[in-house]
């Protein structure tokens, strides 16, 4: 369960018409309160349909839920459906702004069987802070150092921004489960009406 599973409940075609329920039943409500409470009760005998307090009770949980989610969602979750999408948009920002977190990324982002790049990497990055290096011997390892970065940094940034994105996909659980628990309420409302007017086709 996380904010994809939230964002695909709010996709269900119900919610195109769910605000006009909102608004629509009380409406009906308050006309028949109105008819109710006058001498056009003797000559009209209804009474309110249950199914459409039902509805309206599913689109107010449906409300809810939707607000959980506009509210406490990642904007990244809501602008994106999945995590290529993501890292297609911000890798090559992060390849051109950020090139003084090019060696945290790759650190963090190197597997095991790079271990021996790594430990490269490490060797010429702590080299090239030491002032005592004369300038032919510096510029062959910022070379040999800018080469092997170069090499694995773009792999490396697209691992760190799926990673960041699934993070963001799972972050504030409490609040999405919250926003689901009100969809599948509102769905199984929905679910019933719909057997219950199943049955009642089948049995005429």
């Amino acid at each position: 369960m996380d904010w994809l599973t939230v964002k695909n409940f709010g996709r269900v075609k119900y919610f195109n018409i769910s605000y006009v329920i909102m608004i629509g039943v009380p409406v009906l409500a308050t006309i028949y309160q109105s008819i109710d409470s006058t001498w056009l009760k003797g000559y009209i005998d209804f009474s309110f349909p249950p199914s459409f307090k039902w509805m309206y009770g599913a689109s107010i949980l449906y409300a809810v839920g939707i607000a959980v989610y506009q509210i406490f969602c990642p904007s990244e979750v809501k602008r994106f459906d999945n995590s290529d999408e993501y890292v297609n948009v911000y890798q090559h920002l992060y390849e051109r702004a950020y090139p003084d977190k090019k060696y945290s990324i790759i650190l963090s982002q190197l597997t095991e069987t790079q271990n021996d790049t790594r430990a490269k990497i490490q060797q010429l990055h702590q080299a090239l802070q030491s002032p005592q290096r004369d300038g032919e011997q510096r510029k062959k390892m910022e070379i040999e150092y800018e080469f092997l970065v170069n090499l694995v940094y773009p792999g490396c940034v697209q691992n760190f921004l799926i990673d960041r994105f699934d993070r963001k996909v799972k972050s504030k659980s409490i609040a999405f489960y919250v926003s689901t628990l009100f969809y599948i309420a509102g769905t199984g409302i929905l679910s019933y009406l719909i057997f219950q007017r199943a049955c009642l086709v089948f049995s005429i």
